[in-house]
């Protein structure tokens, strides 16, 4: 007979399961929009293209590993999608301001930056 915590406790893990689930599928999708608006554009060349094909390749990769091993979803692909996630948005916007030299085209970097860091599984564990 199960008791009420393990119940908590394996619903927890599946809505965390979920979570690391879409959050791997958003950057997934931003992969395929970068790609696709980026070479209609005819501004995806050099740096861009390498930063975003490597999102595609490390997301497609843990979400394979989430769905062969969803144990490991709020430990290792979590903690891997959040380290990775905040490297991704400061070579990105390393990138961009040295190809354009403005400031204000930062600004979604920023924005991202901070659900990356308040909500990755480090900031409850008290890591970072």
């Amino acid at each position: 007979m199960t008791t009420d915590n393990e119940f908590s406790t394996d619903r927890r893990q599946k809505q965390a399961r979920n979570l690391v689930l879409i959050a791997l599928i958003v950057g997934l999708l931003g992969t395929v929009l970068g790609i696709v608006f980026g070479i209609s554009a005819g501004t995806l060349v050099g740096p861009d293209f390498w930063l975003i094909s490597l999102l595609g390749i490390v997301t497609g990769v843990l979400t394979l590993l989430l769905i062969l091993k969803p144990t490991l979803a709020t430990s290792v692909i979590a903690g891997s999608l959040t380290i990775y996630f905040a490297i991704h948005l400061n070579a990105g916007a390393i990138v961009l301001y040295r190809a354009t030299g403005e400031i204000v085209r930062l600004i979604p970097y920023v924005i991202w930056l901070f659900p990356t860091r308040y909500f990755s599984p480090f900031h409850e564990f008290w890591f970072l």
